[in-house]
């Protein structure tokens, strides 16, 4: 049996064990080293490693509702459907727990749980799941984009710009978010998810709950293996709350059973039954490279987000800065203070590759999406140049030039192959039946001259 070592619990056992004995035995030994001896025991029993979870195929998207997870989809997906809600202030609702958060993010009527403004509770699509407050510059975690969460006001080091959008900077503090959608399992086994998080974190995927932490302490890690009967779209979820000061969530995903052994920097154990899963760890762990952020590669919206409907291919107004040279480079398309929006994210600061380190363009590229893909587009209509081959246009000579130069009707384009011309439509045919009628003229006029 697998083993590890979990604080949490361990922390309730003695709490209970400190409590129980002073009841139960009022002469029982007052002095504090007694205790400390205690504790150091309790601490060096090990608790059995939560079984490997496992997901059935039934959880799957299931849209035509033949019985089996939909065919995994061709093209990448947008992202998470996210509610943003913040608590009231004056007096400020402390979100301490789930109970809390999802009271907050339900609107009950219950005047204790009333939301900070009913027009900040909104919605917005969120393309990688890595956000982070700007508290100070170790806030970043381990992933390089750091986009940031609503209400944010960054560290000077970081940033002089603070988001004006949703009633503007208040402090990332006392606020909730939910993060639904769907995540793509390519092939059917076992997937590694790790989070990082501070303060709260829950997640369930196909309905199965995967992990949950609601104890507000600094930012810490935790891993869970899932086991997945098919591949397919399976439902994620995943509730966030913030307490105060520094605030942070990255979710990755590894393929594979991986667990570690114990110390820094993290290793992978071999055999995975010879290490454990991480839970609620504190400190700045590195994760291997083979877990991945999760992105709209990965994640999509789900089929009942009408919130989310409207907001697809629009610029996120979860945070707007006043300093592109902060928000360029984080993978999300955004509002700019002051109007307009950036061109494009590809989620680097690196100029030169389709979009640049100030989030426009590189001439003679075409970008979409967030993460923004670009690709190579010569004649600047929108087009990339791949796409026009597999269309079967020239991707060298933009429409509306081809259409001035062409004397040629629009339906009789030709195509030069060696130097001979291939002619298409109706000059085609003609060709074809005048050339079939000189052959039948040839043959009569050679049978006759036998004869003779």
């Amino acid at each position: 049996m697998e083993m590890t070592f979990s604080c949490t619990p361990l922390l309730m056992n003695i709490g209970s064990f400190f409590y129980g004995t002073r009841m139960l035995f009022p002469y029982f030994p007052r002095s504090s080293s007694v205790y400390v001896v205690l504790l150091t025991a309790f601490a060096l029993i090990p608790s059995p490693l939560a079984a490997q979870l496992t997901v059935p195929a039934s959880a799957a998207l299931d849209g035509n509702g033949d019985g089996a997870p939909d065919p995994l989809p061709a093209t990448r997906g947008q992202g998470l459907c996210t509610q943003f809600t913040r608590a009231q202030t004056p007096p400020q609702v402390r979100v301490f727990s789930f109970p809390a958060a999802r009271n907050l993010l339900n609107g009950t009527n219950d005047p204790l749980w009333q939301r900070y403004n009913p027009d900040l509770t909104f919605f917005s699509i969120l393309p990688v799941l890595d956000l982070q407050d700007g508290f100070d510059a170790t806030t970043g975690g381990q992933s390089p984009l750091n986009p940031l969460f609503p209400w944010s006001d960054p560290d000077n080091s970081l940033t002089s710009a603070s988001c004006e959008s949703h009633g503007g900077p208040v402090g990332a503090d006392y606020f909730v978010a939910r993060f639904r959608g769907y995540v793509r399992i390519p092939t059917a086994g076992v997937y590694t998810f790790a989070l990082r998080y501070d303060d709260g974190v829950s997640l369930r995927i196909g309905n199965v709950a995967i992990y949950s932490d609601d104890a507000p302490a600094p930012v810490r890690l935790a891993t869970r293996r899932v086991d997945f009967a098919s591949a397919g779209l399976y439902p994620i979820e995943i509730e966030y709350f913030e307490v105060i000061r520094q605030a942070q969530l990255e979710v990755f995903m590894a393929s594979g059973a991986i667990t570690f052994t114990n110390g820094a920097p993290l290793t992978i154990a071999t055999p995975p039954s010879s290490g454990s899963n991480l839970s609620a760890v504190s400190g700045t762990l590195v994760l291997p490279e083979v877990f991945k952020l999760l992105d709209q590669n990965s994640l999509y919206l789900p089929v009942d987000a009408p919130n989310c409907g409207e907001l697809v291919g629009q610029p996120s107004d979860r945070c707007v800065l006043a300093d592109p040279a902060y928000t360029a480079g984080n993978g999300i398309v955004e509002l700019r203070s002051g109007g307009g929006a950036e061109t494009c994210d590809d989620g680097n600061q690196t100029s030169g590759d389709g979009c640049e380190n100030d989030a426009t363009l590189t001439p003679g590229y075409v970008c979409r999406g967030q993460l923004s893909v670009c690709a190579v587009d010569t004649d600047g209509e929108g087009v990339s140049d791949e796409e026009e081959i597999a269309n079967g246009t020239d991707p060298l000579v933009a429409a509306s030039e081809g259409a001035v130069s062409d004397p040629e009707p629009a339906n009789a384009a030709s195509d030069k192959e060696g130097g001979c011309s291939i002619h298409h439509g109706a000059r085609a045919s003609t060709s074809a039946l005048a050339g079939l009628l000189g052959l039948m003229l040839a043959l009569v006029w050679r049978g006759r001259r036998r004869r003779g």
